[in-house]
């Protein structure tokens, strides 16, 4: 805000010295007529000549006056393109590179689930729900359970802009809970509202906080996921756009045990992608 003001000032300052030094040059030939008329007794405001070439040096001087002005509006114009086209180069070459990192990563025993139906997506879905304005967004996965679920899987993470412009949007298209070998598959949970995230304007190296539920009825999952030399692994595929409306896709893999072993890794592509690349 204070930048702007400054700019606005200067550009205050710069059109009044304009005008100044235009008025001045405009009036010089009077001002010499008038000190001539005064010391050396020579009027020549009565000669016609002097009103006719006075008129033509007006004109010129008005028209310089004229393109000097548009010559400054075509460099403040060609610098702000010039900085827009710099920032639009910066965040295409971002598409190739993640916008957001996951810290202060976290996960909790399995616990009895306590979830109202109400608020439970179905089947192989999600939802993203805030239940008053300034809670923690919640991520409610129901990885494969079809009536009231029994067991719940707490991970705590917080979601950081690391780009160098502002993201206005975060959207989690899907979850793909990853299988553990001979035990149970992959499961690919879907978002219940397509486009559906978390909005605001989020400035380089700011961050929330989410919680993230998985719900399973499978005692496998369950003892899996709690115990001590296992956890859950799972990867988000992200659609961020920035507040020039561009998207970027992007995933990130999650992988976190129950002895304190972490390993988050990144990439550029979405889940259609992947499942081509995959056939």
């Amino acid at each position: 805000m204070k930048n702007r003001i400054i700019s606005f000032l200067m550009e205050i300052s710069k059109r009044t010295a304009i005008i100044i030094i235009f008025f001045i040059v405009e009036m010089l030939p009077l001002i010499v007529g008038f000190i001539g008329l005064k010391i050396f007794q020579k009027n020549i405001f009565n000669n016609c000549d002097f009103w006719f070439g006075y008129m033509a040096y007006f004109g010129t001087v008005l028209l310089g006056a004229i393109s000097f002005v548009q010559n400054l509006n075509a460099q403040d114009a060609n610098k702000r393109l010039t900085e827009e086209n710099n920032n639009l180069q910066k965040i295409m070459a971002q598409s190739l590179m993640p916008t957001v990192r996951i810290e202060n990563l976290e996960t909790f025993p399995i616990k009895a689930a306590s979830i109202s139906k109400t608020r439970f997506p179905d089947e192989e879905t999600f939802s993203i729900v805030r239940i008053v304005e300034d809670a923690l967004p919640e991520v409610i996965v129901n990885v494969d359970v079809k009536n009231q679920p029994l067991y719940e899987k707490q991970v705590l993470f917080r979601i950081k802009n690391i780009s160098d412009s502002f993201i206005r949007h975060i959207a989690i298209d899907h979850i793909q809970v990853c299988g553990i070998k001979d035990h149970f598959s992959s499961i690919i949970c879907n978002n219940n509202i397509k486009g559906n995230g978390f909005g605001g304007l989020y400035c380089p190296n700011e961050a929330f906080d989410v919680e993230m539920l998985f719900y399973t009825n499978d005692k496998v999952k369950a003892e899996l996921w709690d115990n001590y030399l296992g956890g859950i692994s799972f990867i988000l595929y992200l659609t961020n756009t920035s507040m020039y409306d561009i998207k970027f896709q992007e995933y990130i893999e999650i992988k976190v045990l129950n002895n304190g072993y972490q390993r988050i890794s990144y990439g550029h592509k979405s889940l259609e992608e992947e499942e081509l690349r995959n056939e």
